[in-house]
């Protein structure tokens, strides 16, 4: 059930809906690019070292197999020493 600031239902707005689905028809989302190994790869050894960050958050997003939300919030304190482990 979607709510706009009124608290009003909009599933229950027919004409609205028509509309918008009217509006949305032969539209089609837009694919994301992926990056392949080879790209991940070829970056992490030729990027030169003042995007190390870059490197960084792409190695933990990559091995950690984390959403950008969970990349955005994380710490350093997140993060665990594998030799601890």
């Amino acid at each position: 059930m979607l709510e706009i600031e009124e608290k009003s239902d909009i599933s229950k707005r027919g004409k609205l809906l028509d509309y918008i689905k009217r509006e949305n028809m032969g539209v089609r989302p837009k694919k994301s690019n992926i990056f392949s190994r080879e790209n991940i790869e070829d970056f992490l050894n030729e990027a030169p070292d003042k995007l190390l960050s870059i490197k960084v958050v792409l190695v933990v997003g990559v091995s950690g197999v984390c959403r950008t939300d969970e990349l955005v919030k994380i710490k350093i304190s997140d993060i665990v020493c594998w030799k601890k482990i």
